[in-house]
């Protein structure tokens, strides 16, 4: 609060000092009205489980980015619970010489953050075969 804040009569009962994370000498005053006028709680969201794609990915997850190809890795199996809080998937990434195959766990703790363990594997000279329906619409891989 600087000097002509104090001079001006602030801060006012149900004032609040916010301060920059970064730097906590970085301190400002905000006035209760405005406060009360543009607060939007922020909410824990639920983490989405069900991707499957970077085009779903982009639906389901208002605020990602990607940098390159997101889908680098294709998807060859995934089971989730959004309500238990789980998901397992197998991802391949084709290489000119083989397979990368990538397995992910992801588990909800009890505190709302999750546990994460991956394991990455090369399987020389092995393909991502794709099946296709009618209309030319990948519905299964597998690595061959």
């Amino acid at each position: 609060v600087s000097e002509a804040d104090v001079a001006a009569g602030s801060p006012k009962e149900g004032d609040m000092i916010a301060y920059n994370a970064d730097n906590p000498d970085d301190r400002w005053l905000v006035a209760k009205a405005f406060f009360e006028a543009n607060y939007e709680p922020a909410e824990q969201t639920e983490k989405a489980l069900g991707n499957t794609d970077a085009n779903g990915a982009k639906k389901n997850v208002k605020d990602i980015v990607f940098w390159g190809n997101g889908d680098l890795f294709k998807l060859i199996s995934k089971a989730s619970s959004q309500s238990e809080g789980w998901m397992k998937s197998t991802k391949a990434m084709e290489t000119p010489f083989g397979v990368v195959v990538q397995v992910t766990t992801q588990q909800r703790n009890p505190d709302g953050s999750y546990a994460v363990a991956e394991a990455l594997t090369f399987i020389p000279g092995a393909k991502v075969q794709e099946e296709k329906d009618g209309d030319g619409t990948v519905v299964a891989r597998a690595i061959a």
